[in-house]
C-alpha cells in the first residue's frame, strides 16, 4: 500500500508543485546544492520551516524581485509541474522499498499520527502562489476563480470531484515590489 498525494489541475495555466517534510529537516539533507544556489537572494534558509515561513509571508504581501527570481528557478530545477487537465501523484511512498518502513511518514500514516507534509504551490507564471498542509493520500483538485484560483479536497476515492463541506485554500497574487530608481 502506498501512501501518496494527488493534485488535479482544473485550470487552463500549469501548476508547479515542491513537496517538502518535516519542517525541521534540513534544507542541505532535502536539496541539491545547485537548487540551494538559487535561493541564494539575500535571504538565508537553513531548514525547511525557514522557506516555508518565508513562502508564506511572501504569498501574502510584496516579494522583492531578487526573491521571486530565485523561487522561480528552484521551481524549475525541484518543482513538479501539472499541466491543465491533468492529475498526478506529488508525493508518494511505496512499502515496497523496506527501507519506507523506517520513514516516518509511512508509520504514522499506518498508525494514525501521519505527520503533514508542505507543499509549495504557483501558477508556472509566477503569479498566484499558495502553501498547502496535505496527509498522504489525499488528492486536491486547483480550480480557477473568477478572480486568481482556489485549491480543494477532492471527495473520497475521486480526483476531479470537489468536496463541498471540506473547505478551501486560496492562492495569493504576488505583488513584485517596484524597483527602485535610486
Amino acid at each position: 500500500m502506498s501512501q501518496a498525494i494527488y493534485l488535479a489541475n482544473n485550470t487552463h495555466k500549469p501548476i508547479q508543485c515542491i513537496v517538502l517534510p518535516d519542517p525541521n529537516a534540513l534544507l542541505v539533507d532535502i536539496f541539491k546544492p545547485e537548487a540551494l544556489t538559487c535561493l541564494s537572494a539575500g535571504e538565508t534558509f537553513k531548514t525547511i520551516g525557514d522557506l516555508i515561513n518565508h513562502y508564506k509571508t511572501a504569498a501574502t504581501g510584496n516579494w522583492q524581485n531578487q526573491f521571486a527570481q530565485s523561487i522561480g528557478r528552484f521551481f524549475q530545477q525541484e518543482g513538479t509541474t501539472v499541466y491543465p487537465g491533468e492529475d498526478m501523484d506529488v508525493y508518494n511512498i511505496s512499502p515496497d522499498n523496506p527501507l519506507e518502513y523506517f520513514n516516518p511518514s509511512y508509520v504514522g500514516a499506518n498508525f494514525g499520527t501521519s505527520p503533514n507534509i508542505t507543499l509549495l504551490l504557483r501558477t508556472d507564471d509566477g503569479r498566484f502562489a499558495c502553501t498547502l498542509a496535505a496527509k498522504e493520500g489525499q488528492c486536491w483538485i486547483v480550480q480557477k476563480q473568477k478572480v486568481g484560483y482556489d485549491l480543494v479536497h477532492a471527495a473520497e476515492g475521486h480526483h476531479w470531484v470537489p468536496d463541498a463541506d471540506a473547505g478551501q485554500v486560496v492562492f495569493e497574487p504576488i505583488i513584485l515590489e517596484e524597483e527602485s530608481t535610486a
